[in-house]
C-alpha cells in the first residue's frame, strides 16, 4: 500500500494530464479504461468498478500504460468521521460495539432522482 503511495504522490507532482471521473457508477470503468489506455492517470470517485474483472483489467492496463489509477475515498477525511475515529480510540479495548446510521429520507429521494436506473440506491 505505502509503495502504491509513494508512486501516486510522485506521479501526481509531475503529471501533465490526469481525469477525474465522478459520473454514474456503471460509466466508472469505461471512463476509466479508456482514459488508461490513452496514458491519462484517473481518480474515479467509488466504487471504482463495480465487478472484480474490471478492477483487474484496470490494473492491468494501468501498469501496461504507466499510468496512475487512484479511487477517491471522500468520506476518510470527513471531520465527522475523524470526531467518531477519535472518540473511539479514547474509549479504549471493548468486546461489543454496534453502530447504526440513518440518512434523511430527502436525501435518499435526492439520491435515487440523480442515480438513475443501474443504482444500488433503490
Amino acid at each position: 500500500m505505502m509503495r502504491s503511495s509513494n508512486r501516486a504522490f510522485c506521479v501526481v507532482g509531475s503529471m501533465e494530464l490526469a481525469l477525474t471521473s465522478n459520473s454514474y457508477d456503471s460509466t466508472h470503468y469505461e471512463i476509466a479504461l479508456y482514459a488508461v489506455q490513452r496514458g491519462i492517470h484517473v481518480l474515479v470517485a467509488k466504487p471504482a468498478v463495480k465487478l472484480l474483472a474490471h478492477h483487474q483489467t484496470l490494473v492491468e492496463e494501468a501498469k501496461r500504460h504507466n499510468v496512475v489509477v487512484m479511487v477517491e475515498h471522500h468520506k476518510r477525511w470527513d471531520p465527522v468521521y475523524a470526531d467518531a475515529v477519535a472518540r473511539i480510540r479514547k474509549m479504549g479495548d471493548f468486546g461489543y460495539y454496534y453502530s447504526y446510521m440513518s440518512q434523511p429520507k430527502k436525501q435518499l429521494w435526492t439520491f435515487k432522482d440523480w442515480a438513475g436506473r443501474d443504482s444500488d440506491i433503490r
